[in-house]
């Protein structure tokens, strides 16, 4: 896994984007999801939710880096950043467009319980397209930050639905909102 990150980070071009973002219509939704579903809905599985939405609508941006090409993906995979004891995984919800937001709770808690289990397969952990840190257990806060580079932890305001999104740092995944 090592050497496929190094791979990545090396050869694939990389950006990052820092935005400040008012949560509080995600906030609402989050409630509204929870009781319409009965599902154990949290801030990821909305946000994949949104991401595999806004791929769908732009499918140019559903792209990956292969061989020196950007190569257009049939499918709209997204990884999700999963801490285990020995780094990090990103198993992967497959045609995330496809599903209901309780199909993507529910996958969302098996892959992430089988993770940190060390049980995943490696259909798990394959095709995924779209990695999204701010869909991470263990980077996001009820803030939604986002990004790849490791920082330390700031702390906005919980109560604030206000978040600045900054890099992410190493969280326990036992998160109430992950």
């Amino acid at each position: 896994m090592a050497e496929r990150m190094t791979t990545s980070w090396t050869t694939a071009p990389h950006f990052y984007l820092v935005r400040e973002v008012n949560v509080g219509r995600l906030v609402s939704w989050l409630d509204k999801a929870r009781k319409q579903t009965g599902a154990h809905i949290t801030y990821t599985d909305l946000l994949v939710k949104l991401v595999a939405a806004a791929l769908s609508q732009h499918p140019r941006v559903n792209a990956s880096w292969k061989d020196g090409a950007i190569v257009q993906n049939a499918d709209i995979n997204i990884g999700l950043a999963v801490a285990i004891d020995d780094g990090l995984v990103v198993p992967v919800v497959h045609r995330a467009d496809t599903l209901r937001l309780a199909e993507i709770a529910s996958h969302r808690e098996d892959v992430v319980s089988r993770a940190q289990a060390g049980k995943l397969r490696p259909a798990d952990i394959q095709g995924g397209a779209s990695r999204s840190a701010t869909s991470a257990c263990t980077a996001s806060t009820p803030s939604t930050r986002s990004s790849t580079r490791r920082r330390p932890p700031s702390s906005p305001s919980a109560a604030s639905p206000t978040a600045s999104s900054r890099s992410m740092a190493s969280r326990p995944s036992s998160r109430p909102w992950c």
